[in-house]
């Protein structure tokens, strides 16, 4: 990874994203960050330019004339070496009431992103999610099975899987079930709030999965970034 010294983080304003961008930052990389949410995109870049140069790069990557910012802020890196794509619309309930616009988010902008990946020749590290499963294999399920997703968040993840792994550019994917971290929306989150403001839980019984903490999935993410172990994985907390 020594040799990889520019890099693009979308989503990096929360998640798995903001703290692979702190690390990479402390690390020394150059970055070009994105957000939707320009007002803490830039506040993000600003903390972290006091140990590399930072370049904030608010935005709707759906948004074809998007890549015009992206090129600019790349070309003012020199270039892009890595793309860590973590950007996604992931509101399952949200999805399902507005399924045009979990394809436009989770398809189209990860075409572009993919697109610009192609561009500069950068490595990429696309996340995709667990719901491109059914759900229906107690055992579990491995790299090599069929996508299978039964609901409107699920079927907006496969075509962009599918876009990084048959272009040129390098890739890895990387699968997590119910990723944590403590600013944003998830599941502990949603819990807590619903315990205190309601006093009792109201929540699905018929799912297994493991939390795993952001820093955790996000180690590994380097990890494979640096081995340049590219391929399918799905990565859990265990």
């Amino acid at each position: 990874m020594s040799q990889l010294r520019r890099a693009l983080v979308t989503g990096a304003t929360q998640g798995v994203g903001l703290v692979l961008a702190r690390w990479l930052a402390v690390a020394g990389w150059q970055l070009v960050l994105t957000s939707r949410r320009e007002e803490v995109v830039t506040a993000v870049a600003a903390e972290l330019s006091a140990n590399t140069r930072v370049i904030p790069c608010p935005g709707d990557i759906a948004n074809p004339a998007y890549r015009w910012q992206l090129d600019t802020a790349v070309a003012a890196l020199g270039g892009l070496d890595l793309v860590i794509h973590c950007a996604a619309y992931t509101d399952v309930d949200g999805c399902a009431r507005d399924p045009q616009r979990a394809y436009r988010i989770n398809a189209l902008g990860t075409q572009n992103v993919t697109l610009a990946c192609l561009e500069f020749g950068a490595e990429m590290v696309h996340i995709s999610t667990n719901e491109v499963f059914a759900g229906d294999c107690p055992a579990g399920y491995e790299e090599w099975m069929p996508l299978n997703p039964v609901n409107a968040y699920g079927r907006s993840r496969p075509q962009p899987s599918f876009m990084c792994v048959t272009t040129s550019a390098t890739f890895t994917l990387c699968v997590p079930p119910g990723c944590m971290h403590k600013m944003g929306r998830n599941f502990i989150h949603a819990i807590l709030r619903q315990a205190r403001q309601n006093g009792r839980l109201h929540v699905v019984a018929d799912e297994v999965g493991s939390p795993t903490a952001a820093a955790d999935l996000a180690a590994a993410i380097l990890q494979l970034v640096a081995a340049r172990q590219f391929g399918v994985y799905h990565f859990v907390k265990t």
